[in-house]
């Protein structure tokens, strides 16, 4: 046998294969650490709470409406009664929805009877609906829509939006 090979049968020395596996790991805790710091940082900013000079001419007038706020001011939100009906396909198919109504202050006085129409003619309209219409994101999203024109020309503009607290299909 030459003298730089080793018999089959014989170990040599144990290498340490631990250092390097510590050696990632440690490398793994500090990019985790620095990458939660900076999430951290970015995260504190970009809602704006890193801002502490806040300028007081960009603030807006309490009483405008806001795209991010868009019911700020005086507005009333009345629940409506569940509503439990069938649907118009396929048969035997039934609906419990639950919804509210926002109104402005313009209808505060009225609003009971507002709700007893909305209910009213939600119960019509979905007895017209087929479940395929309704079925998804972009049939909940349809259904939101068509309830939210059907409430506006029903009350004249005086319900700002329906909103769909449950809807169960059964």
């Amino acid at each position: 046998m030459a003298d730089n090979e080793e018999p089959a049968g014989e170990a040599g020395p144990p290498v340490e294969k631990a250092s390097g596996l510590l050696g990632l790991v440690v490398a793994m805790l500090v990019t985790t650490v620095i990458s939660g710091v900076g999430g951290g940082v970015f995260g504190l900013y970009a809602n704006g709470k890193g801002n502490t000079a806040a300028d007081p001419a960009n603030k807006a007038p309490k009483h405008a409406v806001d795209a991010k706020r868009p019911f700020a001011g005086d507005v009333n939100l009345k629940s409506l009664a569940s509503i439990v009906t069938n649907l118009g396909a396929p048969n035997g198919t039934w609906v419990r929805l639950e919804a509210a109504i926002v109104v402005g202050p313009d209808a505060a006085k009225e609003e009971n009877m507002l709700a007893g129409r909305i209910s009213e003619d939600i119960v019509a309209f979905l007895r017209t609906v087929p479940l395929a219409q309704i079925e998804g994101a972009n049939g909940f999203q349809n259904l939101r829509e068509d309830l939210n024109d059907r409430a506006r020309i029903r009350s004249e503009g005086k319900v700002r939006e329906v909103i769909i607290q449950s809807l169960i299909v059964e």
